[in-house]
C-alpha cells in the first residue's frame, strides 16, 4: 500500500498536485495541517482510496492555544496503528520527546507529523531507551525492583516520520509504502 504524506503547504497547491500526479498508484493520502484549504481544493480531483487530514496551527481556528479537536487522528493500515498530527501539540520544533511519549502511551506503530518543515524519519525502540536510562551502573537483579522498569518495559518500537513542507522554498513530501511485514519511508523533492 502506497501512501503520500503532505504537510505545511501554506497556500501553495502546485507541488501537491504534481506529487499526486507523479504517484497515480497512491492508495492513501495524508495531509498534516497548515493548508487544509489547499488540501481540500487538491483532494477534489484525487482518485485514491482515502484522504485523511488534521488541523495545523495556521489553519482556521488552529491556534496552539485553541481546542485540540481535529489535531490528532489514528487509522489502522494493514494492522499498523498509524497516528497523524501536525506536531505543534507536541512541541516538535524543540525535539521529539513529547511526540515519542504520545506514541508509546498509545501503542503507535507509526507517527506522522509536520510543523517543523524539516524532512525526517526516525526509528525508536523504547527498550533501548530503557537501557540508556538504566545505565551500566544498574545490576540486572535490581531491574525488576525499580519503578522505572514500567516506563519502557514491553513497549514496542515505532517510526516517526515528517514529510517536510510541500509549500516551502525546497518543497518536500513523504512516501510511505506498507506491506504486511514491512514499512518503507522516502522523501520526494522538487528542485
Amino acid at each position: 500500500m502506497k501512501c503520500l504524506i503532505f504537510s505545511d503547504s501554506h497556500g501553495k497547491e502546485l507541488y501537491m498536485k504534481r506529487a499526486i500526479k507523479s504517484h497515480p498508484d497512491a492508495e492513501v493520502i495524508f495531509f498534516l495541517g497548515d493548508g487544509l484549504s489547499d488540501f481540500a481544493e487538491v483532494s477534489r480531483d484525487v482518485k485514491c482510496a482515502a484522504c485523511f487530514s488534521v488541523r495545523g496551527n495556521c489553519d482556521l481556528g488552529g491556534s496552539a492555544f485553541s481546542s485540540t479537536d481535529g489535531k490528532l487522528d489514528r487509522i489502522n493500515l494493514l494492522g499498523k496503528n498509524v497516528y497523524f498530527t501536525h506536531g505543534d501539540l507536541y512541541s516538535v520544533k524543540y525535539g521529539t520527546e513529547k511526540i515519542e511519549a504520545m506514541a508509546e502511551a498509545r501503542g503507535a506503530d507509526i507517527v506522522l507529523f509536520g510543523h517543523t518543515h524539516i524532512p525526517m524519519v526516525k526509528y525508536v525502540d523504547p527498550q533501548e531507551k530503557y537501557k540508556e536510562y538504566q545505565g551500566p551502573w544498574e545490576i540486572e537483579e535490581n531491574r525488576e525492583t525499580t519503578e522505572e522498569n514500567d516506563l519502557y518495559e514491553n513497549k514496542k518500537p515505532y517510526y516517526l516520520f515528517n514529510p517536510g513542507s510541500i509549500g516551502g522554498s525546497d518543497p518536500t513530501y513523504g512516501i510511505m509504502t506498507l506491506t504486511d511485514t514491512s514499512v518503507l519511508f522516502s522523501h520526494g523533492r522538487f528542485a
